[in-house]
C-alpha cells in the first residue's frame, strides 16, 4: 500500500491537463515495466497513451488507467475548503491520480496470481490520456487498439465502494463558432453583425429545448471565446457543448437539433 500511496501522490502533486500527462503517464508505464510488462508507448497518435501487456493467450483482460487532471481546480490535499497550491491551476478534481495508480496496482497484483498459478491468458492495461476531454479511449477504439481484447474493466474514485452495472451516458463533444463582422459598438455598430449575439441566440435555443429532451439526456456548455472587449463588435465567439444521453442514437439526435439551433442563430444575426 505504501507504494501505490506514493504513486498516487506524486501524480496529484503534478497534475497535468489533456494530452499533457509527460509525467504522471511516464510514471505508471515505469510501475508496469517494473514487474515485467511490455509497454508499448505513444499510441493511437497520443504522445502520452501507451498499452502494457503481460502473459500470454486467451482470455485477454483489460483495465483502464486514466491520469489526466482538470484546469483551475488546483487544491491542497486533506482540506474540505477550496485552498489551491497554486492559483488557477490544474488539479485532480475527479480523483485521477488514485484512478490510475489502482488500475496499474490491480493489474500488477493479477499478473502475481497469474504467474503463481500459472493461469493462461493475458493482462492488458491501457494508459488513456485525455479522459475529461473525450479523447484517449475514443482515438484507441478508433486504431483498433481494443481488438483482441475479451473483458475489459474500470473504476472511478468514489465515496462508497459499489459495483455500477447499469449503462452510462453516450456522450459527444460539438464546438460551435460563430464568424461575424467587427465595428466600433460605440461609433458605427450598425456596420458590425456580433458573434457574440449569435452565440447568445444560440445559447438561448438551447435552453428552451432542455424542456424538450429525455430527463436521461444533459447538455452543458462553457464558452471558450466571448469577444476581446466590450466597444469592440465580436467578430468570433465560440461554445463547447457536451451533449449526453443514455445511446448514441438519441445523442446524434440532439446533435441534429442543436445544428439547426445554430444555423437558425447565424440567419437571425447575419452571421
Amino acid at each position: 500500500p505504501t507504494r501505490w500511496a506514493a504513486v498516487a501522490d506524486a501524480i496529484f502533486a503534478q497534475p497535468e491537463l489533456a494530452l499533457a500527462e509527460h509525467k504522471s503517464a511516464e510514471l505508471l508505464a515505469r510501475e508496469l515495466e517494473r514487474e515485467g510488462f511490455r509497454v508499448e508507448r505513444g499510441v493511437a497518435g497520443m504522445k502520452t497513451g501507451w498499452v502494457a501487456t503481460a502473459g500470454s493467450g486467451q482470455p485477454v483482460i483489460a483495465v483502464l488507467a486514466e491520469y489526466d487532471a482538470l484546469p483551475g481546480l488546483s487544491q491542497r490535499p486533506g482540506l474540505a475548503r477550496k485552498q489551491p497550491i497554486v492559483a488557477g491551476g490544474p488539479g485532480h478534481g475527479c480523483g485521477h491520480n488514485l484512478l490510475g495508480t489502482a488500475a496499474v496496482a490491480a493489474a500488477v497484483a493479477a499478473n502475481h496470481e497469474r504467474i503463481r498459478q500459472r493461469l493462461p491468458g493475458t493482462i492488458q492495461v491501457f494508459g488513456t490520456p485525455a479522459e475529461e476531454q473525450i479523447i484517449g479511449k475514443t482515438f484507441m477504439v478508433r486504431d483498433g487498439l481494443f481488438r483482441g481484447t475479451d473483458a475489459v474493466l474500470a473504476w472511478h474514485p468514489e465515496e462508497t465502494t459499489y459495483v455500477y452495472t447499469r449503462p452510462r451516458l453516450a456522450v459527444t463533444v460539438i464546438d460551435v463558432e460563430f464568424m461575424g463582422t467587427t465595428a466600433h459598438a460605440a461609433a458605427s455598430p450598425w456596420l458590425g453583425r456580433s458573434a457574440l449575439s449569435a452565440l447568445e441566440l444560440f445559447d438561448h435555443a438551447v435552453a428552451l429545448m432542455r424542456e424538450h429532451i429525455l430527463p436521461s439526456a444533459r447538455l452543458h456548455r462553457v464558452i471558450k471565446a466571448g469577444g476581446v472587449a466590450a466597444n469592440v463588435i465580436p467578430d468570433y465567439t465560440k461554445v463547447q457543448y457536451f451533449v449526453r444521453d443514455e445511446t448514441g442514437a438519441r445523442v446524434r439526435g440532439m446533435l441534429d437539433r442543436l445544428r439547426k439551433a445554430a444555423e437558425g442563430a447565424a440567419l437571425a444575426t447575419e452571421t
